[in-house]
């Protein structure tokens, strides 16, 4: 199997994991964590050279030529627009465009907080534990040139359900409930984020508690479900934006 074949392979694996499965045995945990160890390794090497020079449309035109990010359109044949694209199919949408973002110091700097928090997860608690990692998706007001440059940023975040916290779904039907229409009219679009969860706190369904700031004690990032499951976060260095999803 060639390098790219092989990236390809480890990608669509990537934006499958974590979706349904958030418990695993000892054994199970050492085995992801040695795949992850491997999947690193792929990822520094060709993360930013999985595209090549990216074709931005017109109405995205404040993205061209920045200095600190790249934009690039995904091919509907390459298996992260398929991958995608199947997945919200599902619900009942159709994926147009798909746009990675490629923010190298902010991949860099996420990846190591994804590390820390899997150290801190493994002295806390004095196992092997899995960062838990997942493909979510999120909706946001704020403009794709800030998004891209800076990343999710929680003092944009307004107080929800679950607190003051960055909101994300594996079902894009909750996102779409919170788009607004922009003037002049685009396409809607929201994006697919890798989002470090570690310790999932999860209440039960229909119990809310908006006066939320951080997690419960022990805890790194919160589930409920209202109507549709929501994952939160309450520290911004705990996503990486990665796709631009334009859909109808």
């Amino acid at each position: 199997m060639d390098i790219q074949n092989k990236l390809d392979e480890e990608l669509a694996k990537s934006l499958q994991f974590g979706k349904d499965e958030e418990c695993f045995s000892d054994e199970e945990i050492k085995k992801r964590c040695s795949q992850v160890t491997i999947d690193k390794k792929i990822a520094d090497e060709l993360w930013f050279k999985l595209l090549e020079i990216p074709i931005i449309s017109n109405e995205d035109s404040d993205l061209i030529n920045n200095p600190n990010f790249t934009v690039a359109d995904v091919s509907f044949d390459h298996v992260e627009f398929m991958t995608i694209r199947n997945d919200m199919r599902k619900y009942g949408y159709e994926l147009i465009n798909l746009k990675r973002i490629e923010n190298n110091q902010l991949f860099i700097t996420r990846k190591l907080i994804g590390e820390q928090l899997l150290k801190t997860i493994t002295s806390q608690e004095g196992r092997l534990y899995y960062p838990n990692i997942q493909y979510l998706y999120h909706m946001s007001k704020v403009s794709k040139k800030e998004i891209c440059e800076y990343g999710l940023d929680l003092r944009y975040s307004r107080v929800g359900l679950f607190g003051n916290g960055i909101y994300f779904s594996d079902d894009p039907r909750k996102c779409d409930s919170y788009w607004t229409p922009r003037i002049p009219a685009v396409d809607k679009y929201m994006y697919k984020c890798r989002v470090f969860l570690g310790k999932i706190y999860e209440y039960k369904e229909g119990i809310r508690d908006s006066t939320l700031i951080h997690p419960p004690r022990g805890y790194d990032s919160v589930k409920g479900i209202i109507n549709y499951p929501e994952l939160i976060i309450y520290d911004s260095n705990y996503v990486i934006p990665e796709f631009i999803c334009t859909y109808r």
